[in-house]
């Protein structure tokens, strides 16, 4: 840990072998590796005084002592040094003095005007200094401030007290008789007052409060304590005390260790309840645990795990602990080499979305994985085998075990002209023992017992990147082509759809062979892929990519469903469109157009334009309701804009509305402000969204950080001005 600046600094003092002067022990113990120089030096015989004058510097183990004078007396073994001191440790902190006296040990001394500054610029003033038991300063009149200032300028804010004691060994400043002013103003008297002092990177201590007011929580007031348990593990308290919401207590560990890292975050609280979105004034006990951890076993092992679990469906969301819809359990252990890798895993869910009912949310236990991949044999193509082993289990509803295994030949072929052929040759096998399977909805369920299916399948795929490269532009045309074969069907009632339930028919996956991504499902029959991808480069700095994608199919498949874009013989058009201009604009549109009139079934775009000092993110969306089969037809739209008022203000708001129902969905709007030595932020937000247990509130946040008085949000706030700003300030905040 880096030491702080201190009088102890001054063991640099006088070394000089030319003089033929008996120098007392603590001195000649320093005078091997002591450099000097000075102008003049010279001997009073009367006072028995060694004088160094004139640019006198003194450097000892990476410090530096620079004075105008320098004056050793012998008879009371005390050292004086006068004019323009300047003393520079290894840290690169500075101590500036007119005046100091100590003791030939150095372990007791007084420095007139003393102004001590730090490597991050932080500053502590003082008219006298008093050094006592070889590590304790007492300043009188002190006053503590890390904002930079010029000259004669009032610092953003500060600490004066009558007294301030810099303990070197605790790495604390203590306060006594204090009052902190901003602008020049006292705002706060403390008649004591403790931080740690600018070298320390991690100190038990209060972190700076945060203030909400909302219509279902009322006032609210979280004020955590950081305990600093060791360099490697850390504990934040946060009491949270609300009028109309109650109170809660969450947790907040975090370990590292040589092989791995541990986070728990819990909370436990008595709060008031919801009742048909109406705050109650019954109050009752509600918790939640969000943990993870990762363990290295060794090289090739690890293992980790994740308990998150909630006592009520609307508590993570409605206190601001986490938006999330599931919440997933796991334990793991996986395996990594070279060319193959094996997976362990448990899962447990829990569903906080007003339709998940307990009762038949799936338990699996385990599911195994195991990929492998071969090197090149003889005829230049290699095997991918994967393995699988599956048991999901449910309180009601239908009982799975699966057991898969699955081979493929890959091998590519570069022809003479440029164009890339790959052929592909596979086989899958799954084998399942079913309980309570419906074979339809509402129907009875297939019968008990084992099922089974073994799929092969060939494909073969080529594409041929034509490159013309201009004068000032470079240009793609890429044709793409593949014919994948296999049995029709393969996708009887009897067999469950447990991990392939959801399927969006898209660019990334109209040349898959396997268009599914989960096992219980298979994309069987006979196609034909087509597609073409475009590229402009470099054209007066814009970059454009286009694709442009369709299927055929012998025999259309019922195992997309309607709507799926995939139900028909020929397929909808999929594509997407990628526009970059001078890495500032950026506009992308992924699409799926109808085959018949051309009409987008989904339409995905997102515009983004990042120049200082703007930053504008702006997204759409359009479903049709053959496009969602779930929740309908769907249109949104969605724009985040932040922007730098000044040097130190940004502005920044979201704005979501569903354009199907004319209503907005989430509003939120945030001024923060930003120095070297501060930060502040005052947010509105506003969800109009439903979710269980909890209101369509509005919320106002305000926060105060302050450099070294447990400000966390100092590297955010200075990374997100300098992304906005485009420079590359620093202010000591984001130094390790």
């Amino acid at each position: 840990m880096r030491r702080s600046v201190s009088l102890l600094a001054l063991t640099l003092l006088l070394a000089q072998p030319c003089f033929a002067v008996e120098l007392p022990k603590s001195l000649a113990k320093t005078q091997e590796d002591t450099k000097f120089s000075a102008d003049t030096v010279r001997y009073d015989q009367k006072n028995q005084q060694i004088i160094a004058e004139g640019n006198v510097i003194v450097s000892r183990e990476g410090r530096t002592l620079k004075a105008n004078k320098i004056v050793y007396t012998q008879p009371t073994n005390s050292v004086t040094a006068t004019g323009n001191i300047t003393l520079t440790d290894t840290d690169n902190n500075t101590l500036y003095a007119d005046s100091a006296e100590i003791t030939d040990d150095l372990k007791s001394g007084i420095i007139e005007k003393i102004r001590v500054r730090f490597a991050d610029e932080s500053r502590l003033l003082a008219t006298r200094a008093t050094r006592t038991n070889a590590n304790t300063n007492t300043l009188e009149g002190g006053a503590f401030t890390p904002c930079s200032v010029c000259k004669e300028e009032i610092p953003l804010w500060e600490i004066h007290a009558k007294q301030v004691v810099h303990d070197e060994v605790e790495k604390t400043i203590t306060y006594h008789d204090a009052s902190l002013e901003v602008g020049g103003v006292p705002v706060f008297y403390f008649p004591y007052f403790q931080h740690p002092d600018p070298t320390v990177k991690q100190a038990s201590g209060f972190l700076p409060p945060s203030l909400q007011f909302s219509d279902d929580k009322g006032v609210f007031l979280k004020t955590p304590y950081y305990f600093a348990l060791s360099p490697s593990k850390d504990l934040e308290f946060s009491p949270i005390l609300m009028t109309r919401g109650g109170a809660i207590g969450a947790f907040d560990y975090r370990q590292r260790f040589g092989n791995g890292q541990l986070a728990i975050d819990t909370s436990i609280g008595n709060v008031n309840q919801i009742r048909d979105s109406e705050v109650l004034n019954e109050k009752g006990t509600e918790a939640s645990i969000l943990a993870d951890g990762k363990f290295n076993i060794n090289e090739d092992w690890r293992w980790g795990f994740a308990a998150q679990r909630v006592s009520d469906k609307g508590y993570l969301k409605r206190f601001s602990f986490d938006s999330a819809d599931i919440l997933t359990s796991s334990l793991y252990a996986e395996r990594f080499s070279n060319n193959d890798y094996f997976n362990a895993t448990s899962y447990a869910f829990q569903g906080l979305r007003s339709t998940d009912v307990r009762a038949t949310t799936p338990l699996v236990l385990p599911e195994l994985t195991y990929a492998l991949t071969t090197t090149p044999d003889d005829l230049g193509g290699h095997w991918n085998i994967d393995a699988s082993a599956l048991a999901l289990t449910r309180e009601q509803g239908s009982n799975t075990r699966r057991l898969s295994l699955g081979t493929a030949w890959e091998k590519p072929i570069l022809s003479a002209n440029g164009g890339i052929t790959t052929f592909t040759a596979s086989v899958d096998g799954d084998g399942y023992y079913i309980e309570k399977v419906p074979l339809t909805s509402g129907s009875s369920n297939a019968d008990d017992g084992f099922q089974g299916r073994v799929v092969p399948q060939v494909s073969l795929q080529y594409r041929h990147p034509f490159i013309r490269q201009g004068e000032n532009s470079s240009q793609l045309i890429e044709p793409l082509i593949a014919a994948v074969a296999s049995p029709n069907g393969n996708n009887p009632l009897e067999i469950p759809n447990e991990d392939a339930q959801v399927f969006e028919f898209d660019q990334t996956n109209i040349f898959m062979p396997r268009r599914f991504t989960g096992r219980d499902r298979v994309a069987g029959g006979q196609r034909l892929d087509y597609g073409l991808n475009t590229g402009l480069y470099d054209f007066y700095s814009v970059n454009t990519d286009l694709f442009l994608g369709q299927s055929y199919q012998v025999k259309p498949q019922e195992t997309f469903g309607m709507g799926s874009g995939l139900d028909d013989n020929f397929s909808d058009f999929v594509g997407r469109l990628l526009v970059q201009l001078d890495q500032d604009i950026q506009f992308e549109q992924r699409f799926r157009l109808n085959k018949q009139d051309f009409g987008f079934e989904r339409n995905e775009m997102a515009l983004s334009y990042d120049t200082q000092p703007f930053q504008l993110e702006a997204d759409y969306l359009s479903l049709t309701d053959q496009a969602n089969t779930i929740t309908g037809a769907r249109k949104e739209l969605g724009a985040e804009l932040s922007t730098l008022l000044d040097d130190q203000w940004v502005w920044s708001g979201r704005w979501v509305r569903d354009l199907a129902k004319d209503e907005s969905r989430y509003v939120n709007t945030a001024l923060t402000y930003f120095t070297d030595c501060a930060g502040f932020s005052v947010n509105f937000q506003r969800d109009f969204t439903n979710a269980p247990n909890t209101t369509n509130s509005s919320t106002v946040m305000f926060r105060l950080d302050l450099k070294h008085l447990g400000a966390e949000n100092m590297k955010r706030y200075l990374q997100r001005q300098n992304r906005i700003s485009g420079r590359d300030r620093d202010y000591g905040v984001l130094k390790e």
